[in-house]
């Protein structure tokens, strides 16, 4: 801004203060560095920044990628959280984030899309444990292999974060997290085979346990608790079994020292084996937990320190809250997915064969009816439990014995029970019998009628074409109970 404004540019005011004529063939070399200087002013500016904070001069200029690598939830977790720290920051500063599991698929999705200066912050499972040395192991391979890919002598920057204390040899910086477990039942073992072991890689473990896995306890150990006289130490008056049944209480240094305590003749590795379990929760529930924690303190640092240098370069008038996204919303207000009209649709839709299941239910109970109803001798109920000796209506009792509905003779003195043939017969003479009558003669005999009944069920008292008769109380059809 001096240069342009005093009129001298910083090449041509440098020779003009040497003394340099105007004519001279070099005035033009000069005006070429001048344009040069202001045409890349932006580069020159951030390897200056570069230099100052001594970081690597050969890495791009574009906006820097950021790629998360661990466990999915991890990941997932820390892209989303790293990603609001720098939703409202300036294009210089902002970056791109990505998340990736490292020991799946990081190396098939970034490996090709690794270029200078990209940064790569991965999580490395605790390796000093048996059932995560294979996991570590696939982590550091994947660190490995994106960390090798080299242009103009420069590659990416990767950042390794993990409770294991050793070192990743590609890695720019490796952070080491402070862990306050016990030991766990490999550790202390491989401790005790090796006293001087403080750092050792994942590779190396792998290794180690091994030969562990296929050692066991001294020959003496073994001797001595398969070579034990049972019988001998049997008494009839101490309690013997008593202590096999009784758990010792005691404060463990590791974790497995009872077990390995009271299996001295088995196996190391089957001692470990049962401790694979307990590694894999304490993985997936603590630490990787830790590691998100850890994560999240050190990108929350370096967004603070981003907005912070905004706020100093520019005496404040640039300073921004890293806490804020473009949204303006501190709240989860997304839409709903599913629109009002269509929730509207499926409950029209539900009414509507609600009413044809309703309608086809109502036509089937109806045809039922008609078909009971028009059936010879079709058996009927009452539409309501009548107590026995009581009548609902005049004419009719209930006799036990038969379970039949008759008609009460103190009502009906002209009708009586034929039990032996199951008919109703009034007591009297009332009309002629036809030619087949039940004497099959053709001679005059005593006047009566006949009503054939079924043996169950006959409420309804209506002789055949005379149009008359007794019926029973209420609906003929209210009886009828058709599931729905």
């Amino acid at each position: 801004v001096a240069t342009v404004v005093s009129g001298y540019a910083l090449f041509g005011g440098i020779a003009a203060a040497a003394g340099l004529a105007s004519d001279s063939p070099l005035i033009y070399a000069l005006r070429f560095l001048d344009a040069a200087v202001y045409v890349l002013l932006p580069q020159w500016t951030v390897l200056l920044i570069r230099a100052v904070q001594r970081r690597s001069l050969g890495h791009r200029l574009a906006t820097r990628t950021l790629v998360i690598g661990d466990v999915p939830w991890v990941a997932q977790c820390a892209d989303a959280f790293l990603s609001k720290l720098f939703a409202v920051t300036y294009n210089v500063t902002a970056i791109t984030v990505f998340s990736g599991n490292p020991a799946d698929h990081l190396v098939h999705r970034f490996t090709h899309r690794v270029y200078r200066g990209v940064l790569l912050a991965c999580g490395r499972p605790d390796g000093r444990l048996s059932a995560l040395t294979a996991a570590e192991n696939s982590v550091c391979l994947a660190v490995n292999q994106a960390a090798s890919i080299r242009f103009v002598q420069t590659t990416c920057e990767a950042v390794t974060l993990g409770h294991n204390p050793s070192p990743l040899s590609l890695a720019k910086h490796s952070v080491f997290l402070p862990g306050g477990r016990k030991q766990y039942l490999c550790e202390r073992l491989l401790k005790e085979r090796e006293p001087g072991l403080k750092e050792c890689s994942s590779g190396a473990l792998a290794e180690k346990y091994a030969h562990l896995m296929t050692s066991t306890m001294s020959d003496a150990c073994r001797a001595s608790a398969s070579n034990q006289d049972l019988f001998g130490g049997v008494s009839l008056t101490s309690p013997t079994f008593q202590q096999w049944d009784q758990t010792e209480a005691t404060v463990c240094e590791y974790y497995g020292q009872v077990l390995r305590k009271d299996n001295r003749h088995v196996r190391y590795s089957e001692l470990i084996q049962t401790q694979q379990l307990s590694m894999q929760l304490y993985e997936s529930r603590i630490a990787s937990l830790e590691r998100f924690v850890a994560f999240c303190v050190m990108f929350h640092e370096m967004g603070r320190r981003v907005q912070c240098f905004w706020a100093k370069l520019s005496f404040g008038f640039l300073a921004y809250a890293m806490h804020r996204s473009q949204s303006m919303l501190r709240i989860a207000t997304t839409a709903s997915p599913v629109s009002g009209a269509h929730i509207r649709e499926q409950m029209l839709e539900r009414e509507r064969e609600r009413q044809q299941a309703r309608v086809k239910r109502l036509a089937r109970n109806a045809v039922i009816r008609w078909k009971l109803r028009t059936k010879p001798g079709s058996p009927k109920e009452p539409s309501s439990p009548v107590s026995r000796g009581q009548s609902s209506s005049p004419g009719l009792s209930w006799e036990t014995s038969e379970k039949e509905w008759a008609p009460n003779r103190a009502s009906s003195p002209g009708l009586s029970w034929a039990a032996s043939d199951k008919e109703w017969a009034p007591n009297g003479p009332l009309s002629p019998r036809s030619s087949s009558s039940r004497s099959g003669s053709t001679e005059d005999a005593p006047m009566y009628a006949s009503w054939q009944m079924e043996p169950t069920y006959q409420p309804l008292l209506s002789g055949s074409g005379s149009g008359g008769g007794d019926t029973l109380p209420g609906d003929k059809n209210a009886w009828l109970d058709v599931p729905e």
